[in-house]
């Protein structure tokens, strides 16, 4: 097994834990109905915290977002067949309550699950049938995917025999995925995709194409389908293209391809990629008999991270260390991509391509996610054959569906401030506020009471991380307080909306969790108690053996930190921290970089 197989086989594992562990409890603040939530993040309960950093760098930009997990849709929708299932019954309600039309699912099989549809071959095909995994079953609302209520979703009919599902395959929200396990995982997505808000020129273009055909038969259809497609930045302004084509012959402009000079073009950083050739699960044909590998991608640390749009086999496969989410957990790598999750017929997703980059660039449309649905209800209109469902259902959007790529045309949206979180104990209270401009920020706090006017409290300034964070120690235990953020621009004030805290009478038992979490070394973990009582705190691995025990009952009642790594070095894994006092228990995730 290579190592990044194994690494990704430990994640796996390490997330099957997560999901059989209680989840930290999470509340939600129910919908204002005058409010519309135009962008979700779907989630476990687990990667939840580094999430919300992104939801709040939505909203801040003008697009109101909000995180949801996995284990308050399980109970909204409880008799729902399975978890994808319940995904899309709360989507559909979502939709048609805030409007939502953007859908980030934060995290790869198993913590939020493709589904699977039934996509029968041409007789003599190998294999006869597969079960295609897709996200275009969150995408596409209307229908019943399982109408004649058998083990096979997605079916089209096939008379006499087969009366099919009634499958809708025009979508009506523009879905993404973030292919993470761990809470490092998704905080490297998260800080690559903040990173990637801003608008960026497209100045650079590889294209990388090894052979479809043996070399009798060149010049090769590989290559040229990639030229087709360049044709979709004529109205774009001059870029430098970089070609990689295994066969040069017949293309003098493309250097050879092979798995070195791929890597180092890679590595040395582009806007886009373009990449048509074989592929397998785990691997990419780089060349006469060269492959790469899923553990070369994940090395990659090019800055700023590129953009990708592959045709090949496999690239999106979930649960997997696939290509694809290698490239986009690598330091660098990729922000986004889209590939395929399984087979593909090469003349048909080479022509999906280039309905994609079509709408995304001669189509002026401002996202991924919505150049994305367009290609697909384009090809649905134009294409009736259930192999066409390869390319409009099999590829898979991974990274952020409100993104524009580079050169793509966005919607203008307004800075602004958004709250992250907020908390309180009976002596103080602690917000954290994001803005995309937060860097050297300084702005003003407010606060009233229900009945008073507003006054300056503080300041909060920006911490170099997009995040501003604010703690009021003037509060009176039992009061319940609004808050606001105050930025003063050209002499005009522009406040937040207001959250309202309410402050407890006493300490309760609280595990508030590690900080910072992903960590390299500091392991600061703010809990409270109730009392002075005997407590301990721990923190154990994967396999449940106590590495740190601290007893913190006689700290007292009230809020504590204490760093539970004391200078000591930790190995890079998923650990949990426990608090226990007097029967009760609480349990927090911390994640350990390098």
């Amino acid at each position: 097994m290579s190592r990044d197989r194994a690494s990704r086989a430990f994640a796996l594992a390490v997330a099957a834990l997560l999901l059989a562990a209680p989840a930290l409890a999470r509340v939600s603040p129910p919908h204002a109905t005058s409010a519309p939530i135009p962008f979700l993040v779907v989630t476990d309960a687990s990667l939840a915290s580094e999430f919300d950093v992104l939801a709040a760098a939505h909203t801040a930009a003008g697009l109101a977002a909000e995180v949801r997990t996995l284990q308050e849709i399980r109970t909204l929708q409880p008799a729902a067949r399975d978890d994808a299932e319940r995904i899309r019954l709360f989507l559909q309600a979502e939709h048609a309550a805030v409007g939502t039309r953007f859908v980030l699912l934060g995290g790869d099989e198993p913590l939020v699950p493709m589904r699977r549809v039934h996509v029968r071959g041409l007789p003599g095909w190998i294999p006869p049938s597969l079960e295609l995994p897709t996200d275009q079953y969150y995408a596409c609302l209307a229908g019943d995917w399982n109408a004649d209520g058998d083990t096979l979703w997605g079916e089209w009919p096939y008379p006499p025999d087969e009366p099919g599902d009634a499958v809708d395959a025009t979508p009506a929200l523009f879905v993404g995925r973030a292919p993470v396990i761990t809470q490092a995982e998704a905080h490297v997505f998260v800080q690559k995709t903040l990173a990637a808000l801003a608008p960026r020129p497209l100045a650079n273009l590889l294209a990388v194409a090894s052979n479809l055909q043996p070399p009798q038969f060149i010049p090769d259809v590989n290559p040229a389908m990639l030229e087709n497609a360049l044709t979709s930045f004529a109205s774009l302004p001059p870029l430098h293209v970089a070609r990689l084509y295994e066969d040069v012959a017949h293309f003098p402009a493309a250097s050879p391809l092979s798995a070195a000079a791929l890597l180092d073009s890679l590595a040395a950083g582009t806007d886009l990629v373009l990449v048509v050739g074989g592929g397998g699960e785990g691997t990419l044909a780089a060349g006469i008999g060269q492959t790469v590998a899923a553990a070369d991608f994940a090395t990659l640390a090019n800055t700023p991270p590129s953009f990708a749009y592959l045709v090949s086999a496999y690239t999106t496969r979930p649960g997997i260390a696939s290509i694809g989410s290698a490239w986009m957990n690598a330091p660098g790598g990729a922000v986004a991509l889209i590939g395929c999750s399984d087979l593909q017929m090469s003349a048909t997703a080479g022509a999906f391509m280039r309905m994609f980059l079509d709408h995304a660039y001669a189509g002026g449309v401002p996202t991924a996610g919505e150049a994305l649905a367009q290609a697909v209800a384009q090809a649905n209109a134009t294409w009736v054959s259930d192999l066409v469902r390869l390319s409009t259902m099999g590829n898979v959007l991974y990274g952020d569906p409100a993104l524009a790529w580079p050169g793509m045309a966005p919607s203008p949206t307004p800075v602004e401030l958004a709250l992250v979180s907020a908390d309180a104990g009976p002596d103080r209270v602690w917000l954290r506020w994001y803005a995309a401009n937060a860097a050297g920020l300084v702005a003003r706090v407010d606060r009233r009471t229900e009945s008073g006017d507003w006054e300056r409290v503080g300041t909060a300034i920006g911490d170099g991380t997009g995040q501003l964070a604010f703690v009021d120690e003037g509060v009176i235990a039992g009061a319940r307080y609004g808050y606001r953020l105050v930025q003063i621009e050209s002499g005009a004030e522009r406040p937040t909306a207001t959250t309202w805290i309410d402050v407890p009478l006493a300490a309760g038992f609280a595990l508030a969790g590690p900080s910072p979490n992903p960590s390299s070394d500091a392991m600061r973990v703010a809990f409270s108690l109730p009392a002075g009582a005997p407590a301990r705190l721990e923190l154990l691995d994967v396999a449940g053996r106590a590495l740190v025990v601290r007893d913190v009952g006689t700290m007292g009642a009230g809020r504590h930190v204490v760093d539970l790594a004391e200078g000591k070095h930790f190995a890079p894994g998923v650990y949990l921290v426990r608090l226990t006092q007097g029967g009760r228990s609480l349990s927090a995730r911390a994640c350990v970089v390098r």
